[in-house]
């Protein structure tokens, strides 16, 4: 019930940010149905973005283990005794979706549990990391082994068509490896400071005695108003509070933050361009995302400040969002981002500064051939040099020359905050600007392994280095190359 209580606060709490999320109404212990009945998240018009579609109802069943030992596959979705029910829970899934699709546009059930995806079942090669099934999954023939688990499925779910069980199966997430609960307790700090509610302490249960509370009363469908009165009550409620500042979300993937899309008060989101992080049609880079972008940019200008952006996205992506917003623009932001505690805290850069047993860069130069262009290998988080020159060796062509900058050790913590990653931007600007003036490479090729706030900070200082393009390296290949992705 703990774990129970502490997803529902992380729903419930965007109800109340200001101006207002996109949740409009959060139910606990729903009756509705009996197969998703931990959670109801009910959204505001138009809905949520879902890869293009608008989703208006999420329907949660929520499993917790104490035990660490345990995983799910596609066996363990059918078989009775992996619930102690009667019924398996697939077939009870899709029972609850024959009755919630036909009052609700596009209902998503969701299954989040602390247990881990079995890495032996066939099906965890087809799991985004949202948790929806991959196209691969419906297009696999009959016979290969996720077809014979789709057929086997429909079999115990007694679905009349193939057809009609897709549409039920493209509205299943399973949210595996869910977060724990000192993680759930991180986040739910950062929803209360959003929220204009007391921080939450994990050593202090004023939000689990309250959620009890509200079960046994028998109110458990909430809506931003009337959730300020047991609020105000148990003296949660902030008292003139200050709004947090206007947050933009950009992202171009998923996560399994449970609330990443009501993060945002305003939202962009270029998930639906993408299958996982490889992009549906090669003209996202050059012409799709750098509308959007332009568009964004436009709508933040007109934005009351303090604003705060937060980036769920591709380096490159992140890096363009930084060219579209130099500080002759006039608008000013701040870059939000989560520490070792994944708690959020903001990337304050307006005083650039090494601190003290912090990093600083290390160049080293190659030649690689008689072409004009310049590569740089940018290493913060991973050393990236190898797999940059072997990417180049197999195509060879205009770049002669490859820069390494790295810093030492990599990692992700290797960059302190934000005003020692503003005082690295400005140190590498310094190097690559002087480069770039003495040998006047027709374009410069940008290789980075950072953090996507680093990119956004260079990206606003790209016009010193001329026409760039910035590299996505090709997770997933087992040729560890790269793409050539956003440009100018």
């Amino acid at each position: 019930m703990r774990y129970q209580l502490r997803h529902f606060w992380l729903n419930t709490l965007p109800m109340l940010y200001q101006p207002q999320g996109h949740v409009a109404e959060v139910e606990m212990e729903c009756r509705e149905v009996s197969a998703v009945d931990d959670l109801k998240v009910m959204y505001a018009p138009a809905g949520i973005n879902d890869d293009g579609e608008r989703v208006h109802v999420d329907d949660f069943q929520i499993k917790f283990h104490v035990s660490q030992g345990g995983h799910v596959n596609a066996e363990a979705l059918i078989n009775p005794r992996w619930t102690g029910t009667k019924e398996p829970m697939l077939k009870r899934f899709w029972q609850a979706w024959n009755e919630l699709c036909q009052p609700t546009v596009n209902p998503r059930l969701i299954l989040r549990t602390n247990w881990p995806w079995d890495s032996a079942c066939p099906l965890r090669a087809h799991l985004r990391s949202d948790g929806r099934l991959n196209r691969a999954f419906f297009t696999g023939g009959a016979n290969t082994r996720v077809g014979k688990i789709r057929r086997h499925w429909q079999e115990i779910c007694g679905a009349p068509s193939a057809e009609a069980f897709a549409g039920f199966l493209r509205a299943l997430r399973f949210q595996t490896s869910a977060l724990p609960l000192a993680d759930t307790e991180a986040w739910l700090q950062d929803r209360c400071e959003m929220a204009g509610t007391r921080v939450f302490h994990a050593d202090w249960s004023a939000y689990d005695d309250l959620g009890m509370r509200l079960i046994e009363t028998g109110r458990t469908r909430h809506t931003p108003e009337s959730l300020k009165e047991p609020l105000h009550q148990a003296e949660l409620l902030m008292p003139a509070c200050q709004p947090r500042g206007c947050t933009v979300l950009l992202r171009s993937f998923r996560s399994l933050d449970p609330v990443a899309e009501n993060e945002g008060q305003v939202v962009i989101d270029l998930c639906y361009l993408f299958e996982e992080r490889e992009p549906r049609d090669a003209e996202v880079w050059t012409t799709t995302i750098p509308e959007w972008l332009r568009q964004a940019t436009a709508t933040m200008a007109g934005l009351s400040r303090p604003l705060e952006v937060k980036i769920q996205a591709h380096f490159s992506i992140a890096w363009f969002l930084g060219t579209l917003l130099p500080p002759k623009t006039g608008v000013a932001f701040t870059l939000r981002q989560l520490d070792s505690r994944m708690r959020a805290m903001v990337w304050d850069d307006s005083h650039p500064r090494c601190p003290e047993g912090g990093s600083g860069w290390s160049f080293s130069e190659e030649k690689l051939g008689q072409g004009e262009e310049l590569a740089v290998a940018l290493s913060v988080t991973h050393e990236v040099v190898v797999d940059v020159r072997h990417h180049l060796a197999a195509q060879p062509g205009a770049i002669g020359t490859l820069l390494h900058a790295s810093l030492q050790p990599p990692g992700q913590h290797t960059i302190v905050d934000g005003a020692h990653g503003r005082w690295l931007v400005d140190a590498l600007i310094k190097q690559l600007g002087a480069l770039v003036s003495e040998r006047r490479p027709p374009r410069l090729h940008l290789f980075p392994s950072a953090p996507v706030n680093l990119m956004v900070l260079l990206g606003q200082q790209a016009a010193v280095l001329g026409p760039t393009t910035v590299y996505e390296f090709e997770f997933g290949s087992s040729t560890r190359s790269y793409s050539a992705a956003m440009r100018t």
